[in-house]
């Protein structure tokens, strides 16, 4: 695992796409982008992934839309979240 001061160093960025750490399914760590990491999800290459400050388990946590759509993107589904929640905080 990943010890804190590598985490905010992936996290911070520095200018550039945002890294998401990874545990692949060999035990070994990464930091991949959005798109890195719905092709390793795809291919069943990852065990776990950081999101909102906590490890996502793949085929534990949630990771999928919950509509189902298939071929989304990350990005995508992250936009409507965002959407759903401006309309929810709109309504009062």
């Amino acid at each position: 695992m990943l010890d804190r001061a590598e985490e905010e160093s992936l996290s911070a960025g520095g200018g550039q796409t945002m890294k998401i750490m990874i545990i692949y399914q060999d035990g070994s760590t990464g930091a991949v982008s959005s798109d890195e990491l719905d092709e390793l999800l795809q291919e069943k290459a990852v065990l776990a992934f950081r999101r909102s400050g906590e490890w996502a388990k793949v085929g534990v946590a949630s990771v999928r839309d919950p509509f189902r759509r298939q071929g989304s993107s990350w990005r995508d589904r992250k936009a409507l979240t965002r959407q759903r929640a401006v309309v929810r905080s709109s309504k009062g």
